[in-house]
This record gives structure tokens, sequence and C-alpha cells, in this order.
């Protein structure tokens, strides 16, 4: 029997991380790296190698000996939209520093292949029209910028010591293991938790706001082809439409005769936040399998 690949999940016990290592473990040695901040074991599969390390304090020795080995690296793990908790500097130091020192500690181990997961944020687009990759690179905020940056931070050392990389742009992840808790707090869940707790749906502003979804095991299925093909790039995982979070909340709500309230406006009134997946279809041969009437009702099954 051949020996399984060894590949490393940075952030493998996070939401994303978790669902991507426990899809990959039968098939590869899968290590995850998590300081836990936000991650959660309970998440994991009990056959992956697990490291309790926080990148930005560990050495490159040490996150060289981790990737030793290894044919991937998939770089998952940062610091999400800046709130009480995640300063500027927070978010250079896990969101740049960090990433830098894994990108070069892939280069001394010799890892084939990097996968870096950036966002929509790196856009900057509001809307009305959808992004491309195309697209210029106008990030808004902290976060944004960070995974711009990082794009390039991943591009040119994996340039420099010949590593093929892919950088999925992450669009609006949902499904079973997603926490409410973040820099701005997932509508799916947030409302799941009130649809539980018998408290009232709640929606910011006119409700007519689009969001790009894709379900957790679409998205894992899309890492999963870019991590295994050598295809050097940049795609969009996404949608290719919008749901308006109106209609969001209605099919949360379902038939259960929930309350329904409005609250003041925030800064996503009027804001269209949706990217075209066309560079990933025709690649990958990929599209989302689960639509988000079916994707509300599957997370809806695991939290209620």
């Amino acid at each position: 029997m051949s020996q399984k690949k060894k590949i490393v999940i940075t952030g493998g016990a996070g939401f994303i991380g978790s669902h991507l290592s426990n899809r990959l473990s039968s098939e590869f040695d899968i290590h995850i790296i998590d300081n836990l901040s936000t991650g959660d074991l309970s998440r994991i599969d009990n056959d992956v190698n697990l490291h309790l390390v926080d990148i930005y304090k560990s050495s490159l020795d040490d996150l060289a000996e981790i990737f030793s080995g290894a044919y991937a690296v998939c770089h998952l793990a940062a610091v999400k939209l800046h709130n009480e908790d995640n300063s500027s500097r927070r978010i250079q130091e896990v969101n740049l520093l960090a990433t830098q020192k894994i990108a070069i500690a892939c280069g001394i181990s010799k890892v084939s292949r990097i996968l870096f997961t950036s966002s929509l944020y790196a856009y900057g687009n509001l809307g009305p029209g959808a992004s491309a990759e195309s697209d210029e690179l106008k990030p808004i905020n902290d976060y944004g910028r960070s995974k711009a940056i990082g794009e390039e931070i991943i591009a040119n050392i994996a340039n420099d010591y010949g590593i093929t990389y892919v950088i999925p742009r992450l669009y609006f992840i949902y499904g079973p293991g997603q926490f409410a808790q973040g820099g701005y707090k997932s509508v799916i869940m947030k409302n799941i938790e009130n649809l539980k707790n018998e408290n009232p749906l709640t929606i910011t502003g006119s409700g007519k706001q689009e969001l790009d979804y894709v379900y957790i095991s679409d998205c894992v299925e899309a890492l999963r082809l870019m991590l295994m093909s050598e295809v050097s790039g940049i795609f969009n995982v996404s949608s290719g439409h919008g749901t308006a979070v109106e209609d969001l909340i209605s099919e949360i709500a379902g038939e259960s005769f929930a309350e329904i309230i409005y609250t003041a406006p925030d800064w996503t009134e009027g804001t269209k936040r949706i990217g075209f997946n066309t560079e990933l279809t025709k690649k990958f041969a990929w599209r989302p399998k689960i639509d988000i009437v079916k994707g509300i009702a599957l997370t809806k099954e695991s939290q209620l």
C-alpha cells in the first residue's frame, strides 16, 4: 500500500478548516495547525494530526519541521474582520507577517503546493455589479487589505521557490458547525440561534442587501479540486448570484410563524456582494450542488 501524501492545514479546527480536514482525512495524512483562538477540537475527526501552534509566534524552523515531507500546505488561518478583539495590529501580525512566514517555511521544506484562502473583501466591491478575478482590488477595511497583500506575499514567495499556488477568494460560506461569532456575525447562524431560542429574527435595514452564499460542502469540494490541481491562479468560490437578506430570513423562519423585526441600517445597506464563478467552473468543472433553500434546511437541521 502506498503511503498517503501529507497535507498541512492551518486553521484546521476552524469552520472551513475542520470540514476540509475531515473531507481529506481518508485520502491524505492530514496535519492541522491551530491555536484554538476560534477553533474547536470537537469538529475534527480523530484520524488527523494536531499541532497546537500559534503561527505568528512560531519560528521558521518550527513551521518547517511541521511542513517537512508535506506535499501541500493549505493556509486558512486568519484574523477576521476588525472588532473589539481584533486590532489592526493583530490583523497585520496574523494575516501578513504569519502568512509570509508560512510561505517561506513552505519553500524551506520543499512543499510542492500552497493553497491560500483569500476573500471577497479583497475586492472592496459593494455592488451593484459582480466581481471578477481580473478586477482591480480596492479593499475598504483592514481585513480586505490584509487578504489582498497576502495574495501578493504568497504569489511572490511561491514563485521564488518554484512552488505552485492557488488562491480561492471565498464568498459567504455557511453550514453546520459555523459559529455566529466573528467580525460581522453570520446572518444565517445568528437567526437560526434566534429561532432556536424563540427570539425574534432580525433584519438589519431594508433587507434588500444581497450576499453570495456557498454551502460548506460545495466550498470544500472547490478547495479539494484546486488543491489537487497544478494550476496556479486566483478563483472566486461563489455561486454567481445574490440572495436578499429578507429572503434569507424568510427561508430560515419557514413555517414557524417566528416574529421578524427590522433594525437600523448599517454600512451594508444597499450593497450587493456577488462574485462571478466562471473561472472556477471553467478550470475545474465545479458547480455548487446545494442551493440556498436546501442549504438553510441542512443548517437548521444541524442546529435545532
